[in-house]
C-alpha cells in the first residue's frame, strides 16, 4: 500500500508540479514549480522516493518513470545544426516574470525597436487589444499571398496578412508565458505592406510607423465587425475657421476641418504641452481676406481648435528641425515638461459651436464627454538625429504600476523618474545625442472625474481609475480561437524546453538511470537485455539534449561513467543505439562545445569492443565516412578533433575481425575510403589539424548580429 501511494505521489508531481503543459482543451495549465531552484529540491525529493521502493517493485517503477520522460521529448523539436538559437549552457528559457503582470517584451530584429515600442504602447490599452484579438478573421487572411478563390490583389491580401500578425503578435504579448516573444513573422509582414520611408529592417521613425499601422488596420477592418472601430479610438479633428467684424457684427465663415491621427506638437520655444498645445491652436490674424457679400477685403481672423478629441489622444513632440547652413536634421534637445493630467477644454473653446469628443460612453451620456485626458504612456527616443533607439514606459492600466519595456528587457519604473527619463534638456545631452519623449499618450477619463475633479483629491481619482481598469482587466477574456492554438503550440513548446533542457532535468533522469541499472542488477543479475530499453531510452535523452545543454562538467562527466559501466560488460547494443539513434554530425562536428564533442568520442569510443558485430562497426564506418565532406562547412577546424580520433579508432578495429571473417576487414576499409573520396572531399590543409591551435579564434559569420541586442541571425551561430 505504501509502494502504491509514493507511485501516485510520484505521477502527480511529475505530472503536474514539473512537466505540465498546456493542451487544447486547457490553455492554460502550467507546471505549479516554475523557479530553477524550487524543480531541483522536487527533484531531488523524487529520486530520494524513488531509491526507496521495494525492490521488487523498484525496477517496472523505473522503467515507467523512465518511457515517460522519453515521450515528454517528442515535443520539442529536432536539433537544426545550421543554427544553436535558444540553446547554450544550463539553458534555462526565461519565462514572464509575474510582477510585470500580463506583459511581455518583444525581440529587436536588428533596427525595429521603433515597431517594438509602438506594439508595446498598444498592448497596454484593454479596449484595443481586446477587440483585435478576440476577432476571426477567413483562414485565407492568415497568408500573405492572395486566395485565388477569392477577387483579392497582392496589397489586399498583404494587408489582411498584417492584421493576422497584428492580432497574433498582441496575443502571445498578452498570453505567451516565456519573458519575450519573437516578433519576426509579423515584421515580415510589416515588410510586404507598409511604405515606410526606410525598409521594416532598417530605422524608421515611430510615428511614421504609428501613423502607417493604424491606416493599414483601419482599411482591413472595414471588411469585418470592427469598421471604423481604430478610427474613433485614436482619430480626431482639428477645426478652424475665419471671423471678421463688418459694421460692427461678428461674421462667420465656413468651417474647415482635418482628421488626426497624432496631434503634432513644436518643441522649440514651447516649455511645456499646455505651451504647445497653446502654440497650435493660436488665432492667426491675415489681411486682405475677401468676404461674400462685402465690398472689399477686410482684416480678419484665423481661429483654430481642436473640434473632436479622441479616447486615446497620441501627441509627437517635433524633436527633430533641419539647419539650413548645414542642410542637415538637427535634434532640438530643450527640456519639454508635461503633466500626469491634462485638460484639453481650453483648446476645443472657439467662436464655433460646441466640440464634441468621440464614442462617449453610456454613463456620460450626451454632452457630458470629458476633456480630462491621464498620461498612461512615453514612446522615447534616445539618440541623435541620425541614429537612435526606442523604449516606453507605460502605466499598467489594471494596477496602475508603471512598467519599462526595452525590446525584450522589462523592468518596474518609479513614475518619479519620469522628468529625469522624459524631459529632455541640456543636462540630458552628450553632443547632438540625448534622451527624451518623442511620442505621449493620454487617455480620456470618466466625466464624473473631470466634472468633479475640482472637489476630490489626486489621489481618489486615481484610486478610482485603477478600479475602473482592474475590472476591465478581469472581463477581458475572450481571444479568436486561431490565436489561442498558435500561443497553445508555442506555450507548450517553450515549457517542454524550459523543463528538459535544464541541468536538474538531466541530473534526475541520471539518478532515475543509475537506480534503474541497479534495480536491474540486484533483481535480475544475469539477464543483460533488460538493461538495453533503459539505456536506449537513456542514451537517446542524454546525446539529445547534450547537445541542447552544453558544457555542463559534472552532468556530463556522470554520464560518461554510467556508459562505461554498462559497455564493461561487453554487450553489442551499446553500439547499436549510437549506430542507429544518434546524430553523429551533430554531436561531432556541428556542436559548438568541445567538452560534448569529447564526451560523444568517449562514449563511442567506449562502446567499441570484443563483442561488437561486424555489421554495426561496417554501418558505423559508412557513417562517419558519409561526414567526411562536413569538414569543408566546420567553422573551426578543432571542431573536428573528436570525429577523426573515432574515424581512425574505428578503422583501427577492423584488422582485429581478420581473424573473424577472414579479408573482410580490408574489404571494408576499401569501401569505406572509396565512399569518401567519391564525396570528391578536398579539405584546407592550411586549416586543417588535430589539436587546436593557440591563436585560432573561431570565424563568426559577417551577418551574425549581437544576439543580446536581439539582432537576427544568418548562419551557424559558433
Amino acid at each position: 500500500a505504501n509502494s502504491s501511494v509514493m507511485e501516485r505521489f510520484v505521477d502527480a508531481v511529475l505530472a503536474e508540479f514539473l512537466y505540465a503543459v498546456p493542451t487544447t482543451e486547457s490553455p492554460g495549465r502550467r507546471p505549479r514549480l516554475y523557479e530553477a531552484a524550487t524543480r531541483t529540491q522536487a527533484c531531488s525529493v523524487i529520486a530520494s522516493i524513488e531509491a526507496s521502493y521495494p525492490l521488487d517493485t523498484k525496477l517496472g517503477c523505473l522503467q515507467k518513470h523512465l518511457e515517460n520522460l522519453s515521450n515528454l521529448h517528442k515535443d520539442l523539436p529536432p536539433i537544426d545544426n545550421s543554427r544553436w538559437v535558444g540553446i547554450g549552457p544550463n539553458f534555462q528559457c526565461p519565462l514572464r516574470d509575474a510582477s510585470h503582470g500580463r506583459y511581455i517584451g518583444l525581440l529587436n530584429q536588428g533596427s525595429t525597436c521603433y515597431q517594438n515600442a509602438v506594439l508595446q504602447q498598444l498592448v497596454m490599452i484593454p479596449e484595443i487589444v481586446d477587440k483585435l484579438v478576440s476577432l476571426s478573421i477567413p483562414p485565407s487572411w492568415r497568408t500573405p499571398s492572395p486566395d485565388p478563390a477569392e477577387q483579392c490583389t497582392q496589397a489586399q491580401a498583404s494587408a489582411r496578412y498584417l492584421l493576422w500578425q497584428t492580432q497574433v503578435t498582441l496575443g502571445f504579448m498578452l498570453h505567451s508565458v516565456g519573458h519575450w516573444y519573437d516578433p519576426l513573422p509579423f515584421v515580415e509582414a510589416c515588410d510586404g505592406c507598409l511604405k515606410l520611408a526606410h525598409p521594416v529592417r532598417h530605422q524608421n521613425d515611430a510615428s511614421e510607423f504609428f501613423h502607417a499601422i493604424l491606416d493599414t488596420l483601419s482599411s482591413v477592418l472595414a471588411e469585418t465587425d470592427l469598421d471604423k472601430f481604430l478610427d474613433t479610438s485614436f482619430c480626431g479633428e482639428r477645426g478652424s475657421r475665419l471671423t471678421t467684424v463688418i459694421d460692427g457684427s461678428k461674421q462667420l465663415g465656413a468651417e474647415k476641418s482635418d482628421a488626426f491621427t497624432v496631434l503634432e506638437l513644436g518643441v522649440k520655444g514651447n516649455a511645456n504641452v499646455e505651451a504647445a498645445l497653446a502654440d497650435a491652436v493660436k488665432d492667426e490674424h491675415l489681411t486682405g481676406v475677401t468676404w461674400q457679400d462685402h465690398p472689399g477685403p477686410v482684416d480678419s481672423v484665423k481661429e483654430t481648435y481642436v473640434k473632436v478629441a479622441p479616447p486615446h489622444l497620441a501627441l509627437y513632440l517635433k524633436r527633430y528641425s533641419f539647419d539650413l547652413n548645414t542642410l542637415q536634421h538637427t535634434r532640438v534637445n530643450d527640456r519639454f515638461e508635461f503633466a500626469d493630467r491634462l485638460d484639453m477644454a481650453e483648446y476645443m473653446q472657439s467662436a464655433a459651436p460646441p466640440v464634441t469628443t468621440t464614442s462617449p460612453s453610456e454613463d456620460e451620456g450626451p454632452g457630458k464627454a470629458s476633456c480630462l485626458y491621464r498620461l498612461n504612456g512615453v514612446l522615447i527616443q534616445s539618440g541623435s538625429a541620425s541614429a537612435g533607439h526606442y523604449y516606453s514606459i507605460v502605466r499598467d492600466r489594471s494596477s496602475g504600476n508603471w512598467l519599462k519595456l526595452d525590446d525584450r528587457v522589462m523592468s518596474e519604473f518609479d513614475p518619479a523618474n519620469i522628468a529625469g527619463e522624459c524631459f529632455g534638456g541640456s543636462c540630458q545631452i552628450l553632443g547632438d545625442a540625448g534622451r527624451s519623449a518623442y511620442m505621449i499618450f493620454y487617455d480620456r477619463e470618466a466625466a464624473d472625474q473631470c466634472h468633479d475633479g475640482a472637489s476630490r483629491c489626486h489621489e481618489q481619482v486615481s484610486q478610482c481609475h485603477d478600479q475602473v481598469s482592474q475590472c476591465r482587466d478581469e472581463e477581458r477574456r475572450s481571444i479568436s480561437p486561431a490565436i489561442q492554438n498558435e500561443i497553445t503550440k508555442a506555450n507548450r513548446l517553450l515549457l517542454r524546453q524550459v523543463q528538459l533542457c535544464s541541468s536538474s532535468h538531466l541530473t534526475y533522469v541520471h539518478e532515475t538511470v543509475k537506480l534503474a541499472l541497479d534495480a536491474t542488477c540486484q533483481h535480475q543479475p544475469s539477464q543483460h537485455e533488460t538493461l538495453q530499453p533503459i539505456m536506449s531510452l537513456a542514451t537517446r535523452y542524454f546525446f539529445g539534449q547534450a547537445v541542447r545543454l552544453g558544457p555542463d562538467g559534472s552532468a556530463l562527466e556522470e554520464w560518461v561513467g554510467t556508459f562505461r559501466e554498462v559497455t564493461s560488460r561487453e554487450l553489442p547494443w551499446p553500439l547499436e543505439i549510437i549506430v542507429h539513434e544518434l546524430d553523429l554530425n551533430a554531436l561531432l562536428l556541428q556542436c559548438p562545445w568541445p567538452e560534448v564533442r569529447k564526451v560523444s568520442c568517449d562514449c563511442l569510443l567506449a562502446s567499441l569492443g570484443e563483442a561488437s558485430p561486424f555489421t554495426l562497426l561496417r554501418e558505423l564506418g559508412q557513417r562517419l565516412a558519409q561526414l567526411l565532406p562536413e569538414l569543408v562547412r566546420v567553422e573551426s577546424a578543432s571542431n573536428a578533433t573528436e570525429y577523426l580520433l573515432c574515424f581512425l579508432e574505428v578503422l583501427d578495429e577492423f584488422p582485429r575481425l581478420q581473424s573473424v571473417v577472414p579479408d573482410r576487414g580490408g574489404e571494408v576499409i576499401s569501401h569505406i575510403l572509396q565512399a569518401a573520396l567519391g564525396h570528391a572531399w578536398r579539405p584546407d590543409t592550411s586549416d586543417f589539424s588535430l589539436e587546436p591551435r593557440p591563436e585560432h579564434v573561431p570565424r563568426v559569420s559577417q551577418k551574425r548580429q549581437d544576439t543580446e541586442q536581439g539582432h537576427y541571425v544568418l548562419g551557424p551561430r559558433f
